[in-house]
């Protein structure tokens, strides 16, 4: 499963200023914030913990924190995609060596559509003008993603960035791995990559609807206006991705039939 959240750079540095500003508000003898990390503000570990110096953050403060955040990427008009892909169902369904060659597993499947609506979104926009195009990463504690760099360099993905219009040929800049730790950004994404996990859980664990069941994905979805949306690859839609491999590659990453992509909202 991977997430994403796009916009231009006067989006990202509003953010950037006020997703700092929203850290500043620590509670009484509660440890002060150096970033914001879902999973622990969720949990109550990391900086939110107890320790010999500073008391638990309340369950309170860290929802109130969790909801000023959701507030300023809707804020910021921030849109955004989720792509959940059913890991065993694609490695059962997709064996061909030469087809994994070109879609890779799961995970690089997934990596690239993150990537396709990235530009897919700078062309909608062209970006306010702006010539440069960039892609940042999360580096994770084992190292870059190798998966990030096949797929940048992959033939399949190339032909789709040459699919821009021609009054827009943005300057893509190479990859970018930042510490989440140190980069807003990062963390405005991580915030909502987590709560679309919470999504994915829910319909293949759960056989929920994929309506999100937590009320904090509700109002971010709902508060986003249509911007933040959610894709889920089950078995139907991988048989479909089998069955269109017969055609020209560049068209698969082009687009997805309108029935994967659901809108939460």
């Amino acid at each position: 499963m991977w997430a994403g959240l796009f916009g231009n750079r006067f989006q990202w540095a509003a953010l950037d200023d006020a997703w700092g500003q929203a850290l500043k508000a620590c509670p009484p003898k509660c440890r002060p914030l150096t970033h914001f990390h879902m999973v622990r503000c969720e949990s109550g570990t990391g900086e939110f913990a107890e320790d010999d110096t500073y008391q638990r953050w309340p369950r309170s403060e860290r929802e109130a924190l969790a909801k000023n955040l959701r507030k300023i990427i809707n804020g910021n008009m921030l849109s955004g995609i989720g792509i959940g892909v059913a890991r065993k169902i694609w490695d059962e369904l997709i064996t061909d060596e030469d087809r994994r060659r070109v879609d890779g597993d799961a995970e690089g499947w997934a990596i690239r559509m993150i990537m396709v609506r990235a530009t897919d979104w700078a062309i909608s926009r062209e970006c306010e003008r702006d010539p440069d195009f960039a892609m940042i990463f999360d580096r994770r504690r084992t190292g870059e993603i190798t998966a990030v760099h096949k797929m940048i360099a992959n033939e399949v993905f190339r032909d789709k960035i040459n699919l821009f219009r021609p009054s827009y040929q943005p300057n893509i800049l190479p990859n970018s791995f930042m510490d989440a730790g140190k980069t807003h950004q990062l963390q405005a994404a991580d915030l909502f990559a987590w709560e679309f996990y919470q999504v994915v859980r829910d319909v293949v664990v759960n056989k929920a609807s994929h309506r999100p069941q937590r009320a904090q994905m509700r109002e971010l979805i709902d508060g986003a206006n249509g911007r933040l949306k959610g894709i889920l690859i089950e078995e139907e839609q991988v048989r479909e991705i089998v069955a269109k491999g017969r055609r020209n590659s560049a068209e698969i990453v082009k687009r997805l039939p309108k029935s994967w992509n659901w809108k939460v909202k």
